[in-house]
C-alpha cells in the first residue's frame, strides 16, 4: 500500500474496525495525497488515534473528507490535532456531521486553518 495517492472509501461504511486496519497498513506511505472515509464510523478512540497518525506521517496530504464519520468532540480534537502536526499543504478538510458542539473543536478549527496556507474548504 506504499505507492497508494488516494484513498477513497466514502460510504462504505468501513466501522470502526476497517478505519483502524486501513490507517495502519498505510502508516508507512508517506506519500498519500487523499483520504476519504465519509460514512465511515471511527467512533472509538483507537479508531480516530489510527487517523490521527496516519495524518501525521503523510507528506502531501492535500484532502481529508471524514464527514458522517461520528467522531464527536473528542475524536474531531484528536484529528485536528494531528492536522496540526502534519504538512503544511491541506486544501480540503471536510468535517460535517460528526456531532461537533464544542468551542474547543472551533479554536482547533481556526488554528488549522491558519497553519494551513492553502486549506480553501471547511466543512464543520
Amino acid at each position: 500500500m506504499g505507492s497508494l495517492r488516494q484513498v477513497s472509501l466514502s460510504e462504505n461504511r468501513l466501522g470502526k474496525e476497517g478505519v483502524i486496519i486501513l490507517c495502519r497498513s498505510l502508516l508507512n506511505n508517506v506519500e498519500l495525497q487523499v483520504i476519504d472515509l465519509a460514512d465511515s464510523y471511527a467512533n472509538e478512540e483507537t479508531a480516530y488515534v489510527s487517523i490521527r497518525h496516519l495524518m501525521e506521517r503523510t507528506q502531501f496530504l492535500s484532502r481529508v473528507n471524514l464527514n458522517d464519520c461520528f467522531l464527536g468532540n473528542v475524536g474531531t480534537k484528536v484529528v485536528l490535532q494531528g492536522l496540526l502536526n502534519s504538512n503544511p499543504n491541506l486544501a480540503e478538510l471536510k468535517l460535517a456531521h460528526n456531532e461537533i458542539d464544542d468551542d474547543e473543536v472551533a479554536e482547533l478549527i481556526c488554528e488549522v486553518i491558519k497553519t494551513k496556507r492553502f486549506l480553501e474548504v471547511v466543512c464543520k
